[in-house]
């Protein structure tokens, strides 16, 4: 028998790469994670962040419906102030209606 250990500290002196298992973040006891039950009941908003060849930053924002994986916005651009989101956001739920929940990642 090999204890877990040993075969990390194998690893390493053979300049292999060790693997560090994470564990899955799961929600607080109680709290249940709250799933899409049909078209417009979650929408998902998330920005992306890129560089062009010439170095200058593109935000792209994104929002999906979580039932149908249709993608509903996908705006690119230099700058995306909350003002211009919320603009967006409200003539997307003017054509297809509001959403009853928004989900939104706590990133940068």
């Amino acid at each position: 028998m090999i204890n877990r250990k040993k075969v990390l500290r194998l690893w390493r002196e053979e300049g292999l790469k060790v693997h560090r298992h994470r564990k899955r973040r799961r929600p607080p006891v109680g709290e249940q994670v709250m799933r899409a039950e049909r078209p417009n009941h979650v929408w998902a908003i998330d920005f992306q962040f890129d560089a062009t060849s010439d170095g200058r930053m593109v935000k792209i924002a994104n929002a999906v419906d979580e039932c149908t994986r249709e993608a509903l916005l996908g705006r690119v651009g230099r700058r995306c102030t909350s003002t211009d989101l919320v603009e967006v956001l409200e003539g997307l739920a003017f054509d297809r209606g509001a959403p009853e929940h928004i989900r939104c990642d706590n990133g940068p």
